[in-house]
């Protein structure tokens, strides 16, 4: 299911960096052309020790993306609503074979400073005001640290805030699929000081095995494991909120995804599919929400064909 943030068109960012290649250049040999969703909602509760379900909600396969590429470059991404209608459409610039700015119009977007090979800097516009700012610390080649703050959102704000709408990028690189982490501010006095997250990754090879994220004194752990296939979104240093793309940070694709919370509670998200090869044509994510008598249930199965 789509999570759409607190504006209207949100911008999201993804980071990659491994080997020796530039952050910023995304030239898959396998380009995705076009991607699809079929998704269901259930909604139970438990009466008597069993669970009753009260509503299901079926949205029929549809085309959700369309990719379109400039040689080995993507030049744009047009996203569509369940009818059809394309919602909006993203486009990428560049300088030379790095991502320099990614663009809904001219008031929403994001802009990317590097240092050489390795990405430094982002920061996110939303309706022509400043909504986030990143800096990237590196190990080596590899990114290992992600300070993000926004100056839009302040600690002393007293209602839950959505992770995943807080930010596309990091959430879609913690949790993809829809899962979402409640943050909330400890602080009940109004401090207006900006929302801040720190997110340290931990690498095994090509793919994070561990992000762990710290705000306002909590602390959430997300660990992966991957199977031995291609991801085609590897090194995509964007990604606007679809409902769950593979994350960039890795070569291979995530088969498991724990979260481990502050009361030390673990949540787990698995992911099937099905290949071309070693390439996905196909995956489906479950992801269930609730307490000890309702819960909603979110299964989705996303559809990729690619370019010729």
């Amino acid at each position: 299911m789509r999570a759409y943030a607190i504006y209207t068109i949100a911008i999201g960012l993804s980071l990659f960096a491994a080997g020796c290649t530039k952050d910023g250049k995304f030239n898959p040999s396998e380009k995705i052309s076009k991607v699809y969703s079929k998704t269901t909602r259930t909604v139970a509760h438990l009466e008597e020790n069993v669970w009753t379900t009260d509503t299901t909600i079926n949205v029929a396969k549809h085309m959700t993306e369309e990719w379109f590429w400039d040689g080995k470059q993507l030049a744009a991404i047009a996203y569509y609503d369940a009818d059809g209608r394309v919602e909006r459409t993203v486009k990428f610039e560049y300088d030379g074979i790095q991502l320099a700015k990614a663009y809904a119009d001219a008031d929403n977007y994001i802009e990317l400073t590097y240092d050489g090979r390795k990405v430094t800097g982002a920061s996110s516009h939303v309706g022509g005001r400043l909504y986030a700012e990143y800096q990237f610390t590196h190990d080596g080649s590899k990114i290992s640290q992600i300070e993000i703050s926004y100056p839009s959102i302040n600690e002393g704000m007293k209602t839950l805030v959505d992770a995943r709408c807080i930010d596309e990028m990091l959430w879609q690189v913690l949790m993809p699929c829809d899962a979402r982490i409640p943050l909330q501010s400890a602080a009940k006095g109004g401090s207006k000081a900006p929302l801040k997250l720190a997110v340290s990754l931990t690498w095994e090879g090509k793919n994070v095995s561990a992000a762990e994220v710290e705000s306002n004194g909590l602390h959430y752990t997300t660990t992966y494991t991957y199977d031995e296939n291609h991801n085609p979104y590897q090194g995509f240093l964007y990604a606007l909120v679809t409902g769950g793309e593979a994350t960039p940070l890795a070569k291979n694709n995530v088969l498991t995804a724990t979260l481990t919370a502050p009361d030390d509670v673990a949540e787990t998200t698995a992911y099937t599919y099905a290949y071309d090869g070693k390439w996905p044509i196909a995956r489906g994510c479950g992801h269930t929400v609730g307490d000890i008598s309702n819960r909603t249930s979110d299964t989705e199965m996303l559809y990729f064909e690619y370019a010729d």
